[in-house]
């Protein structure tokens, strides 16, 4: 018989419980009486064999956390090594989902990384991003050498990462910040070409959508409706244009005036507010229910049927979008 079993034959001789002849059973027994000796871990036998309670426990994982890096199925070592690192479960789950195989991959990154800043400590998500994307072409001191050596932040993994590759190949240490610079400039460049191509490309779509002629009848102004305009000064209208929907809400009404022209009577529900607004079409019979531009014009001054002098808002359709 082996050293180990004599020892748990005679544990289990003085036993009550007794112990299987081939040390099964000396697991459980010697959790039990490594639990004996730490009354302060005492709770986390029902659920953890005492090696990875007491290992746990001397790293600083509370029993909770430990209950989350067990639910997460990462075994107890590599969840303390995760741990030690400034992981949570989650972010370990996020980390091993995006390429990185072990805590062992992310370590160096943080014992390089986590010393160079007093106040904030990089974070989960940058020390993964600067692992899974390293392979052979940068370290962690290539890294360290730029954080330390130019005004590159640690949260700009790509300009970070560019300039260590240039560090791992052999470009001083001297020459980072003009690098930074050249590389800053080429990137304002390609973004002012971006932005151009993307505010022409929003121009072109606007003349697609409302015609050369339209923009420059309203000088390229072309707004929303804000038909509760009618609330405020009804002149304010005048020369303005906007995009609005020839009909009325549920709880409004549409009067026809002529064939070219109509008056909207419109507000809020339950007669909260109510305005009016008239809309002529000076070309040809007015096409309820489409989608116009709509350029406001002199208001219209009218009586309604309850006697009280109104003055309207008054828009003429500049074109149909539908």
């Amino acid at each position: 018989m082996k050293k180990a079993n004599l020892v748990t034959a005679a544990f289990c001789a003085v036993s009550l419980a007794g112990c299987a002849a081939d040390g099964s059973g000396s697991h459980a027994l010697g959790d039990s009486f490594g639990y004996s000796f730490h009354p302060d871990i005492a709770s986390w036998q029902s659920n953890f064999p005492f090696h990875e309670a007491e290992a746990y426990h001397s790293h600083g994982v509370s029993y909770n956390e430990a209950e989350e890096w067990k639910e997460a199925n990462i075994p107890y070592e590599q969840a303390i090594k995760w741990h030690s690192i400034g992981f949570s479960p989650d972010d370990a789950k996020l980390a091993l989902g995006s390429g990185v195989t072990s805590a062992d991959d992310v370590a160096p990154w943080y014992y390089q990384l986590a010393p160079m800043s007093s106040q904030s400590k990089p974070t989960p998500t940058q020390l993964v991003s600067y692992a899974s994307n390293a392979g052979t072409s940068y370290t962690p001191a290539d890294v360290a050498a730029v954080l330390q050596n130019t005004s590159a932040p640690i949260g700009n993994i790509n300009e970070v990462i560019s300039l260590a590759r240039q560090v791992h190949t052999g470009t001083p240490v001297s020459q980072l910040s003009s690098q930074l610079t050249a590389m800053r400039n080429e990137a304002a460049k390609q973004q002012m070409a971006a932005d151009a191509q993307a505010q022409a490309q929003q121009k072109q779509e606007r003349v697609d959508r409302y015609g050369a002629a339209t923009l420059a009848a309203c000088h390229d102004d072309i707004q929303g409706a804000n038909f509760a305009m009618g609330s405020e000064n009804p002149y304010a209208t005048r020369g303005k244009c906007v995009t609005a929907l020839l009909s009325a809400s549920p709880w409004g009404k549409v009067q026809w005036l002529t064939e070219r022209s109509l008056l909207l009577i419109d507000g809020l529900p339950y007669g909260q507010y109510t305005y009016s607004v008239i809309i002529t079409d000076p070309n040809g019979p007015l096409r309820l229910n489409a989608q116009a531009v709509l350029m406001g014009t002199e208001p219209t001054t009218y009586t309604s049927v309850l006697g009280a002098q109104t003055v309207a808002p008054t828009f003429v359709v500049v074109k149909y979008l539908n």
